[in-house]
């Protein structure tokens, strides 16, 4: 996944960074280079009521689980998230991603006019 217990980034840098990526001439390419819901790969049978509409990059080691990317909302609008999320490997991965899928969810149905950044789910 590219995560390892080495990253030292927080849920903020990577926030300035996806929203940076925005700007760049290459987005689009970067945006078609990333996962999407309802499509073959990582985020395929995550959020069906998103199809089409969410493009992450997801990563996870125990204990720890993350979602980085970007809405398409109304109006072809594109914001940028960030989940990072740390629980206790009591808790099942199924249960953590589903509340991470439930947390984009309630993103997309609250359109909101601001950029989106979510800092950590316990």
């Amino acid at each position: 996944s590219g995560l390892s217990l080495n990253n030292q980034i927080t849920p903020e840098l990577m926030y300035r960074i996806i929203a940076q990526a925005q700007k760049s001439p290459f987005f689009s390419d970067f945006l078609n280079a990333l996962a999407v819901v309802g499509r073959p790969g990582t985020l395929e049978y995550r959020m069906p009521g998103l199809k089409d509409q969410v493009y992450g990059k997801s990563g996870s080691l125990d204990g720890v689980a993350t979602l980085v990317g970007y809405l398409r909302l109304e109006q072809n609008r594109t914001e940028p998230f960030v989940i990072f999320t740390q629980f206790d490997t009591a808790v099942s991965r199924a249960q953590v991603l589903s509340r991470i899928d439930r947390m984009v969810e309630k993103m997309a149905s609250a359109n909101q006019d601001q950029g989106i950044l979510v800092l950590g789910l316990h």
